[in-house]
């Protein structure tokens, strides 16, 4: 558990963005960015991000999830909690950038 501070930092973000597909047969959502401040991770803080986003694409009737990830990220806890979601995921991968 990540104890509670009197103040408030910014220990992280999501960035959902969303289109729409003809080859997916509506709006899509997409997980491009998540990030958590290293000294943060361990706690569930990404797992409940990740929740959260999959949680409001379906609340916006997002027909598929996109996750990209970068090559080297196989990105299980990922697939395992999207996976759990209830909504169909696919997964990009893509090389990182350098």
């Amino acid at each position: 558990m990540v104890e509670e501070r009197a103040y408030q930092v910014c220990i992280g973000y999501v960035v959902l963005s969303f289109d729409f597909s003809l080859e997916y047969g509506g709006k899509n959502a997409w997980i491009d960015e998540l990030f958590v401040r290293p000294e943060f991770r361990g706690h569930g803080i990404g797992s409940r991000t990740l929740d959260f986003a999959a949680q409001t694409a379906r609340e916006l009737a997002a027909k598929v999830l996109h996750l990209e990830v970068n090559r080297d990220n196989p990105a299980q806890r990922a697939r395992i909690i999207l996976s759990r979601a209830g909504l169909d995921v696919n997964w990009v991968n893509r090389a990182h950038d350098s």
